[in-house]
């Protein structure tokens, strides 16, 4: 709890940086006070450790107005033609001969100077020449202020990804890609000429995370089927897929330690390489691979504190991350595998066990298939509506369907593009058998998404959202609240017992003295309150009058 303390802390004061300018002396009061009241109260651990989180928190604010003090993209908006060096961070989303690229700002050229920035623009640009994610470009053009159109408001539909600026059709020199984008291109290749679509397609997205040519009507009914997290590569999405590679090791090589934990580590470490090291996957791995690392020291427990340890590092790292729709899912996706995952697990094999206990292999991994599932839907459930606006009916049982297929197909699609690489031949068998399990989720998704009560638009604030983990988190804690709020009550009731001693040795000329002044100040009151007549005044502004009637 303390590590978790501080992290809080720490994000905490992250979050208050954000809207708060302190100056140098509050740092050093806010320092000071809390270093001499932990130095006097030593012995009293509640006074020490509420010191040190007090610390760590106006750290966290001196942090954010130190690191994020480097220019903004959205500072330079309808200023004129400007030059910009960056990276495509996901791939191009088409419609008609128009092309939309996200480019992830590293330099912008001030004064014939180039110099650090950082901020995301969105660049409407023609389809030819194409672009994807990785290459390095330079982009010369003119940075504008997203528009609010009249039925739909596109600037704030932007700000939640993170993007204050657009640019259209600007002049663009690619500079380079890096080898690892190469590669995910070539695999994508592969898959392209051994697969049809839309299968073909479907492939590359739950593989390599591109999902630029997922037809339209598909893409569609992902989403109204409230599956469209896994061709999305986010946080959920290494999450639920790790939660099922986890369990199905386990199946295969059994739950002695470290084989299956290793297993599902290698896979993940994998699986993120190939979608080409995308900022989500990989933030959402690492905090996965502290959960690995918890059930390997035989301490699952303890993997919570280690996630709010590597939530606040990333968030020191990179203040600004804190806001990523990506980085709250993958926090809260992996929360929930280690809050409710278990819970559901052992409530699932008790129900498949029966009075008897018996459960069969073959019913453990769907049983964890299903605990993980719903893990993850709960924990990210008001997030997905408040970012998203709509929340899907069926999106629990179309994402535990399709998952029974998502390992096989995920699988077959590796062992596919690599063999595209070198015998186009056997990719061609391969893709056979995986188009048997693409085909299964597609039709999943299709069959769910076709439902008229499958997906609801619904608004929801922030509140709502606090609210909705308020309660969650209270009623994984019950047990605990009700021990600290009955020691609450005793302190109280003996503080209460205490108060007529106290008061019956408080000095009676200091008790005396302070009604003199309470009395004081409420005639000061009557006196000063006006009466109940009409007042008018008439004021001199210089050239008119003004008056004033109370």
């Amino acid at each position: 709890m303390r590590l978790i303390s501080l992290s809080l802390a720490w994000v905490a004061g992250i979050y208050i940086g954000s809207h708060v300018s302190l100056p140098l002396y509050a740092f050093i009061a806010a320092f000071a006070l809390p270093l001499i009241v932990a130095l006097l109260w030593h012995k009293r651990q509640a006074f020490l450790w509420g010191g040190l989180c007090l610390i760590v928190l106006f750290s966290g604010i001196g942090c954010y107005q130190w690191m994020v003090s480097e220019p903004t993209l959205q500072s330079f908006n309808d200023q004129g033609i400007v030059k910009i060096r960056g990276e495509v961070d996901r791939d191009p989303e088409f419609e008609g001969t128009t092309s939309r690229l996200r480019l992830s700002a590293q330099e912008i050229q001030i004064d014939s100077r180039w110099k650090k920035v950082s901020g995301k623009v969105l660049i409407y640009t023609r389809v030819f020449p194409s672009y994807s994610q990785g290459d390095l470009l330079k982009v010369t053009g003119e940075l504008q202020t997203p528009p609010k159109l009249d039925e739909f408001d596109y600037r704030a539909h932007l700000a939640q990804q993170g993007i204050y600026s657009v640019m259209y059709y600007p002049e663009i020199k690619s500079m380079g890609r890096g080898w690892l984008f190469c590669l995910r291109n070539r695999l994508a290749d592969s898959l392209d000429s051994a697969l049809p679509e839309p299968q073909g397609s479907l492939a590359q997205a739950l593989l390599l995370g591109i999902r630029s040519h997922i037809p339209d009507s598909l893409r569609d009914d992902f989403r109204s089927s409230g599956t469209a997290h896994l061709i999305a590569i986010s946080g959920l999405h290494v999450a639920i897929l790790g939660g099922i590679v986890l369990s199905s090791a386990a199946w295969v090589f059994g739950r002695q330690r470290p084989t299956y934990i290793l297993i599902a580590f290698g896979i993940i470490l994998l699986y993120v390489l190939l979608t080409g090291m995308r900022p989500p996957a990989f933030r959402a791995a690492i905090m996965f691979s502290l959960f690995l690392t918890a059930l390997w020291l035989g301490r699952p427990q303890s993997a919570l504190p280690s996630l709010a340890l590597a939530a606040a590092i990333m968030v020191g790292i990179s203040p600004l991350v804190l806001w990523d729709v990506s980085f709250q899912l993958s926090f809260v996706a992996v929360t929930g595998l280690i809050l409710l995952f278990p819970t559901f697990q052992r409530w699932g094999r008790k129900v498949m066990a029966g009075e008897k206990g018996a459960l069969t292999s073959v019913a453990n991994p769907i049983v964890d298939s299903f605990a993980v599932t719903l893990a993850a839907v709960i924990a990210t459930l008001p997030l997905i509506a408040y970012y998203f606006g709509y929340v899907s009916l069926v999106a629990l049982p179309a994402t535990f369907l399709a998952l029974l297929a998502l390992p096989g197909a995920i699988l077959l699609g590796l062992l596919t593009a690599l063999l595209g690489l070198f015998t186009p031949a056997l990719s061609w068998v391969t893709g056979w058998v995986d188009w048997l399990f693409l085909s299964y989720i597609i039709k999943v998704v299709e069959g769910f998404g076709a439902l008229p009560f499958a997906k609801y638009e619904v608004a929801i604030s922030g509140a709502a959202v606090w609210a909705y983990y308020g309660i969650l988190v209270a009623i994984l804690s019950r047990k605990r609240l009700g021990i600290a709020m009955s020691k609450s009550i005793a302190w109280v009731q003996e503080r209460l017992g205490r108060l007529p001693q106290f008061t019956y040795r408080v000095p009676k000329r200091w008790v005396l003295i302070l009604l003199l002044i309470a009395t004081a100040l409420v005639w000061l009151a009557v006196i000063a309150t006006p009466d109940k007549q009409l007042e008018v005044s008439f004021l001199d502004i210089g050239q008119g009058d003004a008056i004033l009637m109370a």
